[in-house]
């Protein structure tokens, strides 16, 4: 049965994740833990900018990432 419950928060977090982004962050947060909420928000956030067009797509996604969360003050 835990296991259960600990897979209907993952999927709620993650559906919240993938409505409010950064603006769902501190709700998922509280059904996973924050670091599990920022891994989610990292992969919603990779998917989002999908594959690039520059040679380094893969730095360059990274690295907005990494400024999103900066803004944010989870960086």
């Amino acid at each position: 049965m835990q296991q259960y419950s600990t897979t209907k928060k993952m999927l709620g977090a993650a559906e919240i994740i993938e409505m409010s982004g950064v603006g769902g962050l501190t709700q998922a947060s509280e059904l996973v833990g924050k670091k599990t909420a920022i891994a989610m928000l990292i992969l919603q956030l990779r998917h989002n900018l999908g594959p690039g067009s520059t040679p380094n797509s893969s730095d360059d996604a990274d690295s907005r990432i990494l400024k999103v969360l900066d803004q944010e003050g989870l960086g």
